[in-house]
């Protein structure tokens, strides 16, 4: 029998191409099946490129007609960065190559995906409202990741600060997180130190273990997924089945509750052997309908999950 096949949209924005790249060749590798069910990704990408103009950090015109044309979209999970740098600055944010030795004093020169709304909000000027209304309000699964630096002056506050910030962007989403500085250098900035900026290659020790970690949560929203679409096809399909169980059951009550007056009377008239017979009859009635109600019932049970099967 032919697996059906289920497709789970799935969108990555990030500002990090290698991110970008593998992390969406990744999520296309990852299939789930249960019986005869199947969900198969579907991995769209937003680049986010943020430009240094004006004295101060903008999104490119690209990024923001990019994020217009995928807004028509409704995905079923998104996986999303708190904050982008520009192309320059990005050296020194993840302290890679010849900037490896940058200090830098703040983080007051990346944008977040609050400022990536009001952007929109702002380019559009109300041509395309209600499609980007749309797509920040869809019900989606969104993977947030976010790395707080270890700085006394972090403009964008812990990670539960950009949770909630986030949560207002996507208001309607069911929330995955990743806050990366706890989970993978137990916030320890030390530590953090010693894997991370020290060695030459600490930037892709990090990236590695954010791919695991964002894997993981995927897969757990697939069968997620699969687990939510498994009730509308049992019920879709044996619909006819409850039917003539609800028949059968309100019959039966019918029957038995009209047994109450005939019993009522014979009593009244002290027709004793009438009103023990009509009240075996309804004993018998009663344990004949609950035995063969239980007994559909378990069957029916068994062919919903032979259907979900």
């Amino acid at each position: 029998m032919k697996a059906k096949k289920f497709d789970f949209r799935t969108l990555v924005i990030d500002d990090d191409e290698a991110v970008l790249r593998r992390l969406s060749d990744a999520l296309r590798g990852q299939t789930v099946q249960v019986g005869q069910r199947r969900v198969q990704p579907i991995v769209d990408t937003l680049k986010v490129v943020v430009e240094e103009r004006d004295g101060g950090y903008h999104f490119s015109e690209q990024t923001l007609r990019d994020v217009v044309e995928i807004a028509r979209n409704r995905y079923e999970f998104i996986v999303v960065d708190y904050t982008y740098a520009s192309k320059l600055m990005q050296p020194k944010q993840w302290r890679e190559g010849a900037a490896a030795k940058v200090n830098l004093d703040s983080n007051d020169h990346l944008l977040t995906l609050v400022d990536l709304r009001d952007a929109l909000e702002k380019y559009a000027d109300g041509r395309y409202a209600s499609k980007i209304q749309g797509f920040f309000e869809q019900a989606s699964q969104l993977l947030l990741r976010s790395f707080q630096h270890d700085r006394k002056k972090d403009v964008l506050g812990p990670y539960q600060h950009r949770l909630d910030n986030t949560k207002g962007v996507f208001p309607n989403s069911t929330y995955y997180q990743i806050d990366s500085f706890q989970m993978i250098y137990n916030s320890d900035g030390d530590l953090r130190r010693q894997f991370y900026t020290a060695p030459p290659n600490g930037r892709e020790f990090y990236r590695n273990l954010v791919m695991q970690f964002t894997l993981l949560h995927y897969n757990s929203a697939m069968y997620r997924f699969l687990a939510e679409r498994a009730g509308k096809l049992m019920i879709a399909k044996n619909s006819f089945r409850l039917w003539l169980l609800v028949t059968f059951v309100a019959a039966g009550g019918a029957f038995i509750s009209a047994l109450a007056d005939p019993i009522a009377d014979a009593v009244k008239q002290r027709d004793i052997v009438n009103a023990g017979v009509l009240t075996m009859v309804g004993i018998i009635a009663t344990l004949a309908v609950t035995f063969i109600v239980t007994l559909v019932a378990e069957r029916y049970t068994r062919s919903y999950v032979a259907t979900a099967d």
